[in-house]
């Protein structure tokens, strides 16, 4: 028997059907863990224009957290090259793995929070995994597009150490964004 079919005396006819139930449970779970397979003909379970907001929202707080590594780059770079005296391409290149590490972390924990697993020892091994997937993807398009792009602006255009890293740095943004969100924290189902 499929269904189960319960009836109450006092208060009228009531049915019961434990199909219906199931089904309904396993909805709501699905909703709330924001399956695909609830929702197949659209690509965000919240809709189209919640969708865009989640994406507007990630995005500024991308670029908060960008704006925070680039004081930490600048930093990092004017300690480097102006007063430990490494060459421009060396101290580039360490400035920029500095701001790497500081932007995973914050990206982690705060732009891509809902997207990290949970539990101790899982969290970090994967957090281990995830900062490779950083590195190797969106701290390379930074890393060799800022010490390509510095060498370049620095030798040709004579803008200057800082201006010359603004520029760079700003050239690398989208780029790493879109590698960050489809690659790097990329959602698990």
């Amino acid at each position: 028997m499929g269904a189960v079919a319960t009836r109450a005396k006092d208060t009228g006819a009531v049915e019961c059907d434990c199909r219906l139930i199931a089904s309904r449970t396993k909805v709501q779970r699905l909703r709330r863990a924001g399956s695909r397979r609830y929702y197949p003909d659209r690509q965000d379970p919240d809709g189209c224009d919640a969708g865009r907001n989640k994406l507007l929202v990630r995005w500024l707080k991308f670029n908060s957290v960008g704006a925070m590594g680039v004081i930490v780059q600048l930093a990092a770079l004017a300690l480097l090259v102006r007063i430990i005296g490494l060459s421009v391409v060396v101290g580039t290149g360490l400035a920029v793995e500095t701001a790497i590490v500081h932007n995973f972390a914050w990206h982690r924990g705060w732009t891509w929070a809902e997207r990290k697993g949970a539990g101790r020892a899982s969290s970090v091994i994967q957090a281990l995994g995830v900062l490779f997937r950083f590195n190797v993807s969106s701290g390379l398009v930074s890393l060799v597009g800022n010490m390509f792009l510095m060498h370049l602006l620095v030798t040709t255009t004579r803008l200057g150490l800082l201006t010359s890293n603004l520029v760079t740095i700003a050239s690398c943004s989208l780029v790493n964004f879109v590698i960050s969100d489809r690659f790097v924290f990329r959602r698990r189902y």
